[in-house]
């Protein structure tokens, strides 16, 4: 007699695409460039310009209300969220 084991599905996780943060955040030309250095630096891609890991990212946004400041903070944010940072 033979045995029939269960069927069990795997996922794999898969980080977010910065192009659909982008898209779901409506992120302007600017956001979108703000929003790109911080996710690179945040993903280590600033390792290559000083090679260290303990350089901070320090970044002002600054802007009168209406500007996108908030919108680019809750797609920051997302990405921080979404990448488990």
């Amino acid at each position: 007699m033979s045995t029939v084991l269960p069927v069990s599905t795997i996922e794999a996780a898969s980080l977010p695409n910065k192009s659909d943060i982008i898209t779901k955040f409506t992120l302007n030309k600017q956001q979108t460039f703000a929003f790109m250095i911080i996710s690179n630096h945040l993903d280590g891609d600033h390792l290559s310009q000083n090679g260290t890991l303990n350089s901070q990212l320090l970044m002002c946004v600054p802007g009168p209300g209406g500007t996108g400041k908030s919108q680019l903070i809750r797609a920051i944010t997302y990405y921080f969220q979404s990448t488990n940072r």
